[in-house]
């Protein structure tokens, strides 16, 4: 026999549905991945950054980068990004000569792109956001802020952009490559990048991701060490004294090389230059 349902009973039943469907509206959905949110903003007004930013990438365009370049950066520094809640990007009016920066405050972090410098970028634009935008993102996940060398925090995010497979920005010069090699190691130029790429290719794979690890707590000159087992100096030096093909030639889009196997084809010479060495002993 089919029972009758009081009409009180029917009532409350769908004032029970109304507000499980209303709680479902208004309650955020929790990701099992807890990923951040990405959110972008332009704030570039009628400038013709904006129009730039518009026509070359967009809000939709930038907010699928930010996705793949949070991924990226997080499995090469080995971090995980359940701890960020938000990540955004901003293009905004930034101090002139600035064409980016990061900022994480608690759990969010915010990435601003100078509008100014994507007014007058000469080149791809589309391919220069990227890179800006995986550079910076790696300046969301690093450690070592105020502690470790500022040309190693540098280097870092350009070897992520690098490994990117992306161009070099536009502070990019050819000589300054040659010149930096003179330099310390973590001199912070695309030299300091390719060194890094050298590094992981020879001796320690996860070289960055094991320092940045380790920059949680601070810094010590002994972390390379620590790692290597060998003098960064001493391989800086035997790196910098080996021919590197020209960078500006491996990061030609369509061109034959890419900057990983300029980085690959020293590492090769320069490991069996070591080897060698070692059998001399």
């Amino acid at each position: 026999m089919r029972s009758e349902q009081h009409p009180n009973d029917r009532a409350s039943y769908l004032v029970l549905v109304l507000g499980l469907m209303l709680w479902i509206q208004v309650s955020p959905v929790k990701s099992k991945s807890h990923a951040p949110e990405l959110e972008v903003l332009n704030e570039a007004g009628s400038s013709r950054g904006n129009r730039s930013f518009v026509e070359n990438m967009g809000d939709a365009g930038a907010k699928s980068v930010l996705k793949q370049a949070l991924r990226f950066t997080t499995r090469l520094l080995q971090v995980s990004s359940s701890g960020r809640r938000k990540i955004v990007l901003v293009i905004s009016t930034l101090p002139e000569g600035e064409t980016a920066s990061t900022t994480t405050i608690d759990n969010m972090s915010v990435i601003e792109i100078s509008q100014q410098h994507l007014g007058e970028f000469q080149g791809d634009v589309t391919r220069e956001i990227e890179g800006l935008i995986y550079e910076q993102m790696t300046n969301a996940w690093i450690n070592g802020i105020g502690a470790a060398p500022s040309g190693l925090l540098t280097g870092i995010a350009k070897f992520v952009r690098l490994k990117a497979g992306l161009p070099p920005d536009n502070q990019f010069e050819p000589d300054e490559f040659v010149t930096s090699t003179k330099g310390p190691w973590d001199v912070g130029s695309y030299a300091t990048a390719h060194f890094l790429v050298y590094l992981e290719d020879s001796f320690q794979s996860d070289f960055v991701a094991l320092i940045n690890r380790k920059m949680a707590d601070g810094w010590d000159e002994s972390f390379t060490w620590q790692i290597l087992g060998l003098s960064v100096e001493k391989l800086w030096h035997e790196w910098s004294m080996a021919p590197h093909p020209s960078p500006v030639d491996s990061f030609v889009i369509g061109g034959v090389l890419s900057s990983a196997v300029v980085a690959n084809v020293s590492s090769i010479c320069l490991l069996v230059l070591f080897n060698l060495e070692l059998s001399d002993r």
